[in-house]
């Protein structure tokens, strides 16, 4: 099924050097190093960019720190039962009611609540 992002602002800070963070779905934590954006979710969940995929994916506000959302559209089957996908950047844990997303670059988990909060049928 086909999903739209919502148009919303996050709040964003780029590194200044190399960490781990813990996220949503990657419960060991997601590995960033400089210059990579830190996205914190409508939530309040962070999450690591590249650059090169924040610029294709966020512009700039007028509010410092603040990002807006450009529309993009994903493929997403909601999970009907737990699994585990490995990518580049860790093993994303999903349950029962979170969603397998494809955005033509890669797939991702995205968790239920994030779902309903950033995406909308197309």
């Amino acid at each position: 099924m086909k999903f739209n992002k919502k148009i919303v602002e996050k709040q964003v800070v780029q590194a200044a050097v190399a960490g781990v963070i813990k996220t949503l779905e990657v419960a060991e934590g997601q590995k960033y190093e400089a210059g990579d954006w830190i996205v914190t979710g409508l939530l309040g969940e962070q999450h690591p960019i590249k650059d090169g995929k924040f610029q294709k994916l966020y512009e700039p506000t007028e509010k410092p720190g603040v990002f807006r959302t450009k529309p993009a559209q994903v493929d997403a089957v909601m999970l009907r039962v737990p699994m585990v996908l490995s990518t580049s950047w860790g093993d994303m844990k999903g349950g029962p009611g979170d969603f397998l997303a494809d955005n033509g670059d890669s797939q991702y988990v995205i968790a239920a609540d994030a779902m309903a909060q950033g995406y909308e049928p197309a």
